[in-house]
């Protein structure tokens, strides 16, 4: 299966040319069309079938269609985090090079019911979307949008996908968030920082950094749980060099009392062994 673009077609001979990241240029005549179109326009997004023509040495778009159909939804996010440009160069002045996947999307939901369109992205969102795809996942619906129901329509609509995403989030996805600072993703409008839940911290404390430590240490819960993963983190010192010991001294702000002289007094010893 491929996923390509339009760079050119001639609608009264028949055929044209089509971009995919992946596999490149693909030549596609109408007759490879399941359902023919009345008309073809460069930018427009194909699903289809590759089909080797060996007497012509080259790969032809086959049992192809454009992006439509609900089941293409999946189809098309299977783009998400990878690389998706593609060049266009029959597309009017300025920029050729187009994200797939946004040229896709508006293409996908014109003419869907706004309720149909809801129940995709959500449905996405919770049977299929992998976790780490979330982000890039809201982030282009997020861009995408606002061109395809207009940019008030579209704000509120956005409101009430990410509202919904926050009321579903995985304690993964809701981490991640928290990391990038993507609170908007998850209908959190307030300024400032989100206090994320501690469980979900003490959940995914090997991958919390002592830059992360900063932040924490002004929540409610903040300097108990900084002081319990600083001391976690120099726990793990013996054996490490004097780069790797070096880079443990921040811990020390994070403790209080005689525990930071202890601990103090231990790097400074292994400093010198």
């Amino acid at each position: 299966m491929f996923i390509g673009a339009v760079k050119w077609f001639d609608n009264i001979k028949g055929y044209g040319m089509l971009a995919a990241p992946m596999e490149g240029n693909l030549f596609v005549h109408i007759r490879g069309f399941t359902l023919r179109p009345k008309k073809i326009s460069p930018g427009e997004v194909v699903i289809g079938q590759r089909l080797l023509d060996v007497r012509k040495g080259r790969m032809n778009a086959h049992h192809c269609h454009l992006a439509a159909y609900p089941a293409d939804w999946i189809t098309l996010m299977t783009l998400l985090g990878k690389p998706d440009k593609v060049v266009i160069n029959s597309m009017g002045p300025g920029h050729n090079s187009f994200s797939l996947l946004e040229l896709a999307i508006p293409q996908f939901l014109s003419g869907k019911d706004i309720q149909d369109i809801m129940l995709i992205i959500t449905h996405y969102f919770e049977q299929e979307l992998k976790s780490e795809n979330f982000i890039e996942y809201a982030r282009v619906l997020e861009k995408t949008i606002p061109k395809s129901l207009g940019q008030e329509d579209g704000n509120l609509f956005l409101k009430r996908i990410f509202a919904y995403f926050g009321s579903k989030v995985s304690p993964d996805v809701l981490f991640s968030v928290w990391k990038k600072r993507k609170f908007k993703y998850i209908g959190y409008s307030e300024k400032g920082d989100y206090e994320i839940p501690r469980k979900i911290l003490d959940d995914f404390a090997t991958m919390v950094t002592l830059k992360d430590l900063n932040r924490i240490h002004k929540y409610t819960y903040g300097p108990s749980y900084c002081a319990n993963l600083a001391t976690a983190m120099l726990e793990n010192a013996d054996g490490m060099n004097q780069l790797e010991l070096d880079s443990l001294t921040p811990c020390l702000d994070f403790l209080e009392g005689e525990d930071k002289e202890i601990w103090k007094s231990h790097l400074e010893q292994l400093k010198t062994e």
